[in-house]
């Protein structure tokens, strides 16, 4: 019992610090920021902050990562079902499970650090995930463009479409549209059809 009151608090002191940053990251922007600052507008002493993150880099390679795990396994649950209808709905997905942590995925999409990128970290999730999917039916069909090409293609085209309807909401023409690309970066039959000139 003394042991789940010691976590639960772990856990509200560490909601406490993120929620603190991310109010600082919308006010300040991540360079300006201090360790200072976000345990102050915590309402936690530093040496608090410092037994949970090394600095704030530390606290947002944390954030980072546990972003990108949920995004990493979205993307697979649908590209494991090994149908590119399927496949194709992974941006749909991906905007109604994104749309809850849409104002925290909005700062962080703007941070770049070498060490932590949100964007480049979510980006390569897409890509290894489409690249691995299109080798595998690759097998059943043939596929005339590198693969490498159109899972780098694929992933900066999610990424765009992702970021693009996190900072202006949701538009119906531009998933329709999205859509429509990733039918044809998916789909070895209509990938045929444009490589080879036919309609």
């Amino acid at each position: 019992m003394a042991e789940e009151k010691v976590d639960l608090r772990t856990r509200r002191t560490k909601t406490q610090i993120e929620m603190a940053f991310f109010r600082l990251l919308k006010k300040k922007g991540f360079k300006a920021l201090t360790v200072q600052d976000i345990s102050k507008s915590a309402g936690v002493g530093r040496s608090t902050f410092y037994s949970h993150y090394y600095d704030k880099y530390d606290l947002l390679e944390k954030l980072v990562s546990t972003y990108t795990d949920q995004f990493a396994a979205v993307v697979r649950q649908r590209f494991n079902i090994k149908d590119s209808n399927a496949a194709s709905e992974t941006i749909k997905m991906l905007l109604l499970v994104l749309r809850e942590y849409q104002e925290d995925l909005k700062l962080l999409l703007e941070v770049h650090t070498e060490e932590a990128d949100l964007s480049r970290s979510f980006q390569h999730v897409l890509k290894v995930t489409v690249k691995e999917y299109l080798t595998g039916i690759q097998e059943t069909n043939d596929i005339s463009l590198p693969i490498d090409y159109l899972a780098e293609m694929y992933a900066m085209n999610v990424m765009t479409f992702l970021t693009w309807q996190l900072q202006h909401g949701r538009d119906d023409k531009v998933i329709e549209f999205g859509d429509r690309l990733q039918e044809i970066v998916l789909d070895p039959k209509l990938l045929d059809q444009i490589t080879s000139g036919r309609k």
